[in-house]
């Protein structure tokens, strides 16, 4: 975020002179967005940031530094990160969300069989931890006669993700779900169809995307969970335009997105 002559046009509204510069990194490799950040301090001259951090004390220390020392705000956004001076959070309560999908889940396997939770890391963003500390402690709560397996990872590789389903498919005869925290989608869905089991095996996933959507429509995914993706894109901009410019602390610390479902009856 860096306050020049231009206009930031792609959110279709006036915040005087300011450009945001949108950059993503390719792997979830806590140094790259440390290096990233370091490039947008000293090359961009940025004067806030956006930031969806990665889980690491280095990550923290850089945020608490651009705060305290540099005077540059952060707002972070999809996750959090704990002890970080940063003046807003925007995204889902994703404990909450890992919630809802167990509840969904639960509820189409009509509490009994076993559930496999593919996590996408294990380490580097705290959505994939908290959402699956949600699932299975509404699992455990809600569903005690559901057996919620050990959790896999697929550490974003959608051919292990793949790997790793088939071998549960193909292993245990009483796997009636699978629980999608994040990365890994397309390899199950592969599994599933490849497997072709006579009965339903019930999925939930994570994000409105057009693959989802599209999976939700020929039946192979049962619910979407969506984190209103729109509040999470903008609302940071405003808030640190705000900080910035009219000199206004965000009105809230924590901003809490909406928690939508998506099923074949509105997609």
């Amino acid at each position: 975020f860096r306050r020049t002559g231009s206009r930031l046009e792609t959110m279709k509204a006036q915040y005087g002179k300011v450009e945001a510069n949108v950059d993503q990194i390719a792997q979830q490799l806590e140094q790259h967005q440390l290096t990233l950040i370091d490039e947008l301090v000293t090359t961009e001259h940025i004067d806030g940031l956006a930031l969806m951090p990665l889980a690491n004390t280095l990550v923290r220390d850089k945020i608490n530094t651009l705060s305290e020392k540099q005077g540059i705000p952060v707002v972070t956004f999809n996750t959090d990160i704990t002890d970080a001076n940063r003046i807003a959070y925007v995204g889902a309560d994703n404990i909450a969300t890992g919630r809802a999908a167990a509840a969904l889940l639960g509820m189409v396997m009509q509490g009994h069989g076993s559930v496999l939770p593919i996590l996408g890391q294990r380490s580097g963003h705290y959505a994939d931890s908290q959402r699956f500390t949600g699932f299975s402690t509404e699992m455990a709560e809600s569903f005690p006669n559901i057996r919620v397996l050990h959790p896999e990872c697929s550490f974003l590789d959608e051919s292990l993700s793949e790997r790793i389903a088939m071998r549960a498919i193909q292993s245990d005869s009483e796997l009636r779900g699978i629980y999608l925290t994040s990365a890994g989608r397309e390899g199950v869905y592969r599994a599933v169809h490849a497997a072709d089991r006579g009965e339903k095996l019930h999925i939930v996933v994570h994000d409105i995307t057009e693959g989802n959507i599209k999976m939700v429509k020929n039946g192979t995914v049962d619910f979407i969970i969506g984190q209103d993706v729109k509040t999470q894109g903008t609302l940071p901009i405003r808030l640190l335009y705000d900080y910035l410019e009219r000199h206004q602390f965000p009105k809230k610390r924590m901003n809490i997105t909406d928690i939508t479902v998506k099923f074949r009856c509105n997609v």
